[in-house]
């Protein structure tokens, strides 16, 4: 199953960045369908290739909250998807930064222990879950749940912090805010 859970998210990983070259030539809902199709048909067509297991190794563990991402992205131009305010990715970047300092084994307290205690991982899926249910934010309040769900099961790692957290959200959130950045700029000249 492990091999399944990485073989999807990495080919997910491979739609997005496939659909955000499509989108240079194409409109959003046909860059969205080609890049989904191209990058998994990539990953099933490929997955025993030398590319694509250097790829699932720099990748592995796979976080479902990438995922997660990358198929909200996905969906973008087929639904009505409510934006999260850019101070708010701002404020998950600093946690994410701070929790990747952190658990890099610099301080004295380790916050990846604690994903491996089902108590702590029950604590903060259920904080974040209410977090993101008192903003509105339907998708991300399931996220949490459905990131504890897949630990549970033994797919991918065994630190529940793996499947919520990946070091490339840091360059997405990057990459989101300067977008929105640059599109408030546009729209004020």
């Amino acid at each position: 199953m492990n091999e399944i859970y990485t073989t999807v998210s990495v080919g997910l990983l491979l739609s997005w960045l496939a659909a955000a070259l499509l989108r240079i030539a194409l409109p959003g809902k046909q860059a969205s369908l080609g890049g989904l199709v191209l990058g998994l048909a990539i990953m099933l067509a490929a997955r025993s290739t030398l590319p694509v297991l250097v790829l699932v190794s720099l990748f592995e563990p796979v976080a479902f909250g990438l995922s997660f991402l990358i198929l909200r992205s996905l969906a973008k131009p087929f639904l009505e998807i409510k934006v999260v305010p850019a101070w708010e990715q701002v404020l998950f970047l600093g946690l994410i930064f701070g929790y990747l300092y952190l658990s890099a084994g610099v301080t004295l307290f380790d916050p990846y222990r604690l994903g491996f205690d089902p108590l702590w991982a029950g604590c903060v899926a259920g904080s974040l879950c209410l977090y993101a249910g008192m903003r509105g934010y339907i998708g991300f309040s399931l996220l949490p749940f459905a990131a504890q769900i897949i630990w549970m099961t033994g797919l991918g790692s065994s630190n529940y912090f793996d499947h919520l957290i990946s070091a490339l959200m840091v360059p997405i959130l990057i990459a989101s805010v300067f977008g929105r950045l640059l599109a408030t700029i546009a729209l004020r000249e």
